[in-house]
């Protein structure tokens, strides 16, 4: 990677770190059996996406078989930024277990 990627990188992961708390709000929304202890987002797998959030993976309850992915947007309304996800994507697995089938 070079210089001014891997300084992008960094601020991205700086962004999810601080953001990190919308992904699991979206994660313990849809955990219906409250399955999910704890929640590891995986900081190499950061990226921007094509629409100009952020892409990224992780896993629940230090199970690594156990994914998610999700993105986080930033969002303008009436002058007020506002930060959400745009969904979360999760193996079939994982769905099962937090009874979200």
């Amino acid at each position: 990677m070079n210089q001014r990627a891997e300084h992008q990188h960094e601020e991205m992961v700086a962004y999810v770190k601080q953001y990190q708390r919308v992904i699991e709000n979206d994660l313990r929304e849809s955990d219906k059996n409250h399955f999910i202890k704890s929640i590891t987002i995986n900081y190499n797998t950061i990226k921007h996406n094509p629409m100009g959030g952020i892409d990224v993976t992780g896993y629940v309850n230090g199970d690594k078989k156990l994914v998610f992915h999700s993105g986080i947007d930033k969002y303008i309304i009436e002058n007020k930024e506002k930060i959400e996800t745009d969904g979360v994507g999760i193996t079939s697995k994982l769905a099962e277990l937090m009874g979200d089938e």
